[in-house]
C-alpha cells in the first residue's frame, strides 16, 4: 500500500487527473506495485472487486496500456 500511494503521488505531481479517474489510477497504482512487491500478487480482477466494481477490468488494462500512467511512472523513478 505505501508504494502504490507513491506511485499516486508522483504521478498526480506531474498530471492532471479528474475526479472521476482517480479511483481507475489509485487502482493502477495498486495493481503496479503489488506487481513489484508482493510474491503473489493482486489480479486486476480483484482490484475490480474491491472498488465494488466502479471501474472494470477493460478500463483498467486499457489504463495500463495507453495512457501515461507506466511511462510517467517510469520517468519520476528513473529521474528520481
Amino acid at each position: 500500500f505505501p508504494l502504490s500511494m507513491n506511485y499516486l503521488d508522483r504521478f498526480l505531481s506531474v498530471c492532471n487527473t479528474s475526479r472521476t479517474k482517480l479511483q481507475l489510477l489509485g487502482a493502477a497504482c495498486m495493481f503496479i506495485a503489488s506487481k513489484l512487491k508482493e510474491t503473489c500478487p493482486i489480479s486486476a480482477e480483484r482490484l475490480v472487486i474491491y472498488t465494488d466494481h466502479s471501474i472494470n477490468l477493460s478500463n483498467l488494462m486499457v489504463n495500463m496500456s495507453t495512457h501515461s500512467t507506466l511511462h510517467v511512472l517510469r520517468d519520476q523513478l528513473f529521474d528520481s
